[in-house]
């Protein structure tokens, strides 16, 4: 059985660039999430490399849904094809920690993650490790702005902090 068993039109990044292909819109762009990269995907740079230009968005959790800078996800490897394909798009934090509640139970989420975590500081924490990683890197990406407010977990283009 697959991770969800809904989900069997699109799961890689050669199937999402087929699909763009195919239906030839300029304004269709690939999502790619780190979480179901690291299921799908043979390489995870490779894919971002295949997204290339059509990268539109771009999400960012742990291989066991944490925040970024929690688990082995290639973090550099990404930010650095992340760079080398000049993406300008939205970096979004989703990690699933908590069970319950409507999203809980729709991705499977049976337990707490990090319990007794303090949640926003967790978040911070992350942010500020995307954020060094982005720095030590002499990230180029041209307007990339880390919003460290925790409510929102968004590394969005327009300033470089």
């Amino acid at each position: 059985m697959r991770f969800r068993d809904w989900l069997y039109l699109i799961n890689t990044c050669d199937e999402v660039m087929s699909y763009i292909a195919d239906v030839g819109s300029p304004v269709l762009y690939a999502h790619l999430d780190t979480f179901h990269m690291n299921i799908e995907e043979n390489s995870m740079s490779g894919a971002i490399l295949a997204a290339g230009s059509r990268l539109g968005h771009f999400h960012v959790g742990e291989n066991n849904r944490k925040p970024p800078g929690t688990g082995f996800l290639p973090w550099r490897e990404m930010v650095q094809a992340l760079k080398k394909i000049d993406y300008q798009g939205q970096i979004v934090m989703e990690p699933f920690v908590l069970s319950g509640g409507t999203i809980g139970r729709e991705i499977s989420v049976y337990r707490d993650l990090m319990p007794d975590a303090d949640l926003d500081a967790e978040a911070v924490k992350s942010l500020q490790f995307l954020r060094n990683l982005l720095y030590d890197l002499g990230s180029e990406i041209r307007g990339l702005r880390i919003r460290t407010n925790p409510a929102i977990l968004a590394i969005q283009g327009s300033d470089l902090c």
